[in-house]
């Protein structure tokens, strides 16, 4: 068969181009025809070695914005191309892919409609939506999705737009292909998961014991070797001997090696710039660290694996944990979680056999990846689609073959559903259980029944078991021996655990895609001999299948198992936070109790003591709210405005006031997200939302004339005025977070996200800095720069960022301090009723950088999305949000300079929040 390769240029040296040329090779070598079409010739030559039967074509050389009129190099009527290049291009807008122009629209639609060859594999979306229009009608069309779809963001568009016109489209991960699946439905193409390969050729293998950490990639924002730099330096102290290694270049390479500077480990990170024999570099590694916001399918992790090399890695989607198994052959660290990351590599870094061990079995999972079966893979594909395509049809004509087909599948389905739908009702009736109401499926409330029912199935079989804490927020985790696994196994089956359902999993990756039910199939099936951790859990849902959790909220029955150098002593199969090792003995059954459980009184008090890292003390969440359409409040606003008739438009302006029951969703988020905060307490001029409903003591709404000193000051419509006051808040813990109401958390959250366990508070900088601008600047920039100022005279040196408009950690002793300390400062803004530029920001920059400078605060990281309302783009960022991987928490900011159709803002801020968070609090009166 003849297969062309599309890559932007081949000459990079990324994973993308990595994967793409080592796939070439394989297929040349089986005798096939394989070129390669090169958007751009950058160097003249692959940085990755290619096989000499392998032609590359490259359309245009971007050293001097040439067309390249053929694969000689022969430029074509040079005087007019680079100022094409300028020129944006018609097909692709700058946000699916800013690499493409006029001149590469030219030069790409030639090579197209000339093309010559069975199949056309592309490698980003750009491209496959120029192909699918521009290739000849009959070859086919296979986009390798080299990236986490899911977290593609606006680049996913051409996927979602052009994707059903393509043959195929092979994802890296099932994760990705089932993203796809449910964003295409009927209009899906083919859908296949294939992983990259690692090459074929030697490679020399670590020996583990060279204080050696090495990274690769590019020094761009999303691969976040800052947060590597940072967890190096915090284990650092203790090793003196290691380095943290990074091959790239980029962007970011000076601010990595100031940030190295200011942590005092300067001379122990190395930057080297990318090499064509990075196999050769793993074998020095005794570390390989992975710290991306996303991943598809590393190939970087893939070859460390290869050398023997134990990685430690954010468990980002989607491909880290294909690769991963936590505690075997690497750690796989909750995402964006610095401290957890500084402990894995301290664990590694002082303990040579536990690396030695762990690199042992990173070579033996290499196996999954080698050449010959991915190739078969590729092979079997390439092979079916040929066959699709043998009675002459084009791509169009296959594309609504395929969605007929599925869509006739769909209406089948349907009828059968609509058939059945009494012995369904019947089953729900029967299973009760599993289904509740909205209110109760809050996902910490699952995770603790599917726990609870995992506890009383291990009493009733008589197991021993020991609860673990593990890294997971949603699951909960236990220890067995695996002498007990066909014991534990055979007890679910039988009508007693109607409903329950059974993953077989190796240490914490799954080895099929489906579950078993035992109430409903008495054979335990096969898969269950290999593995290692079970995982168990019920599905529930609410009665109009509006929310549905299922094992993303299940408990993990870990099997510990012999460790044959240690006799008597069970190990896990994955990592934990606890513990590694257990006498054996402990397991032994008889206990006289009514419950199975192993208490250790030796650690932790039998387990109810946190752990140092733990967060152990109360917090609370202030909220400031305002409702706009109290007749009150905006007749004493417009009273008061006459008399500021030089405010700066921003402290006029009546957009930072809207509202859109931001509060009701952001209360829904906490109680989702969030629920160890103690209290909430809601500082409003004296109103209170007509949907709330007082349910309990948890929730408090404070008047500001209970918190001003000065009556006087009243009523206020500045917002920093108001922050002055909330440390005064009768009843409010030590350490609380303040959020506006337009704050809204959107997945599970820690404590330790916003507070070190020893009491120390975070805060979350902003790129955006902070500038003196004068005395016309928003009254928002001057607080900042007043900020700014106070900072420098007290402690003698600037602060430059803004902090992103996030929940902010506070100490009210801090504040209290402050209060003291700043007097003038704090009565001067409180007595200005409207924004001013005499204002300082207390509670969203100020306190921070004060509490940093006295050693009370540190700063963190937290995953952030901005969401302007009446902006072009809204619409399809709340989709993508939606679809996606969702961040911490967002940000819903009204619009500065008016909004052309507020209706339909309101429409779709209302079904964004309701599907966002739709769990109601018991705080929500019905119908509203």
């Amino acid at each position: 068969m003849k297969i062309t390769y599309f890559l932007t240029t081949a000459d990079n040296a990324a994973g993308t181009e990595r994967a793409i040329i080592t796939q070439a090779n394989s297929m040349a070598a089986d005798g096939h025809d394989v070129g390669i079409l090169s958007v751009y010739r950058d160097t003249g030559s692959t940085f990755f070695e290619l096989d000499p039967r392998v032609e590359v074509q490259y359309l245009i050389d971007r050293n001097k914005w040439i067309y390249l009129a053929n694969n000689n190099g022969v430029e074509s009527n040079p005087n007019e191309q680079p100022l094409l290049s300028q020129v944006p291009s018609r097909f692709i807008p700058d946000k699916w892919d800013n690499q493409l122009n006029a001149l590469t629209d030219i030069a790409i639609n030639r090579a197209l409609v000339q093309l010559q060859c069975d199949i056309l594999v592309t490698s980003t979306p750009a491209l496959t939506a120029l192909a699918v229009q521009q290739a000849p009608p009959k070859v086919i069309v296979v986009e390798e999705e080299h990236r986490s779809t899911g977290t593609r963001g606006v680049t996913a568009e051409p996927i979602l737009l052009f994707g059903p016109r393509a043959d195929c489209i092979v994802s890296l991960t099932d994760e990705s292909s089932d993203w796809l699946a449910d964003a295409l439905q009927a209009a899906a193409p083919n859908l296949v998961t294939i992983p990259n390969a690692i090459p074929d050729v030697f490679r020399p293998e670590t020996s583990g014991r060279l204080p050696l950490i090495v990274a690769a990639g590019r020094f761009v924002p999303g691969k976040r070797f800052d947060h590597l730099i940072r967890a190096f330096a915090h284990a650092a102290p203790e090793h003196p001997d290691w380095r943290l290694r990074l091959y790239g270049s980029g962007p970011q390479e000076d601010a990595y090696r100031r940030m190295a500077r200011r942590l005092g480990v300067e001379s122990r990170l190395e930057l080297i710039p990318p090499v064509t024999d990075m196999l050769s570099e793993w074998s020095k590694a005794s570390i390989a660290a992975l710290s991306s916001r996303s991943e598809g399918l590393p190939l970087v992790a893939l070859e460390a694996i290869a050398a023997g090399v134990p990685v430690v890695s954010y468990d980002c989607p989607t491909g880290p944990s294909e690769i991963i198994d936590d505690g075997v052959n690497g750690r796989l660290i909750p995402t964006g979680d610095v401290q957890i990351l500084a402990q894995a590599l301290e664990e590694l870094m002082g303990d040579s056999a536990k690396r030695i061990r762990m690199g042992t079995a990173a070579k033996a999972s290499a196996a999954r990846f080698s050449p010959d079966q991915i190739q078969k893979k590729w092979i079997e594909l390439f092979t079916a689609l040929l066959e699709e395509a043998s009675d002459g049809s084009t791509r169009d004509e296959r594309s609504l073959r395929r969605t007929k087909k599925a869509t006739q599948l769909l209406n089948s389905q349907l009828a059968e559903t609509a058939q059945e739908s009494d012995e369904i009702g019947q089953y729900l009736e029967g299973s009760s259980e599993l289904v509740l109401e909205l209110s109760e499926l809050a996902g910490h409330e699952v995770t603790q029944r599917n726990g609870e029912l995992v506890r009383q199935l291990l009493d009733d079989a008589d197991i021993r078991y020991v609860l673990l804490k593990g890294y997971d927020m949603n699951r909960s985790s236990m220890a067995v021996s695996v002498r007990d696994k066909e014991r534990l196994l055979e007890s679910l089956i039988g009508p007693q655990y109607s409903g329950l359902r059974v993953e077989a999993l190796a240490g914490s990756r799954k080895l099929t895609p489906g579950y078993w039910e035992p109430a409903k199939s008495p054979q335990i099936p096969p898969v269950f001999e290999t593995a290692t951790t079970l995982r168990l859990f019920r599905e529930y849902v609410d009665p109009e299948a509006i929310v549905r959790r299922g094992d993303g909220f299940a408990c993990d029955v870990e099997l510990w198992n012999v460790v044959e150098e240690e006799p008597g002593l069970l190990a896990p199969p994955r990592h934990n936070r606890v513990l590694d090792r257990l006498p054996e003995s402990l397991f032994h059954t008889g206990t006289s109790s009514s419950t199975a459980q192993i208490h250790l009184p030796s650690i932790s008090n039998g387990q109810d003591l946190p752990l140092w890292s733990e967060v152990n003390f109360p917090i609370d969440a202030v909220y400031t709210w305002v409702d706009d359409t109290d007749p009150q409040w905006r007749n004493a606003r417009g009273r008061y405005l006459p008399e500021n008739d030089r405010l700066h438009a921003e402290a006029a302006s009546t957009a930072r006031f809207t509202n859109r029951n931001e509060l009701k969703y952001s209360l829904r988020s906490l109680r989702m997200f969030a629920p160890w905060i103690r209290k909430v307490y809601i500082v409003t001029a004296g109103q209170t939302p007509a949907w709330f409903a007082q349910a309990d003591e948890r929730v408090e709404f404070v008047s500001h004339d209970s918190l001003f000193p000065q009556a006087g000051v009243l009523p206020t419509f500045n917002s920093h005025a108001i922050e002055t006051v909330l440390h005064r808040i009768d009843g409010l813990a030590e350490h609380f977070l303040y959020f506006n109401d337009d704050t809204i958390l959107t997945r599970p959250q820690r404590p330790e996200n916003y507070f070190a366990a020893n009491g120390l508070s975070r805060f979350f900088t902003s790129p955006v800095k902070i500038n003196y601008l004068g005395e016309n600047a928003p009254p928002h920039l001057s607080a900042a720069a007043n900020n700014r100022e106070l900072i420098r005279q007290e402690f003698g040196f600037e602060i430059s960022q803004s902090l992103l408009h996030t929940p902010y950690p506070h100490k009210r002793s801090v504040l209290d301090e402050m209060e003291a300390k700043y007097q003038v400062d704090f009565d001067r803004t409180r007595m200005a009723r409207f924004r001013s530029s005499g204002d300082i920001s207390l509670l969203s920059s100020l306190a921070q950088y004060y509490s940093y400078a006295t050693g009370r605060a540190i700063p963190g990281t937290v995953d952030y999305s901005f969401v302007g309302l009446a902006r072009e783009g809204t619409e399809a960022m709340m989709a993508r949000i939606l679809r996606g991987r969702r961040p911490d928490v967002l940000t819903l900011g009204e619009p500065n300079h008016g909004d052309p159709d507020p209706e339909f803002t309101a429409f779709i801020t209302d079904q964004f929040l309701k599907e966002l968070v739709p769990i109601p609090t018991d705080y929500e009166r019905e119908n509203e």
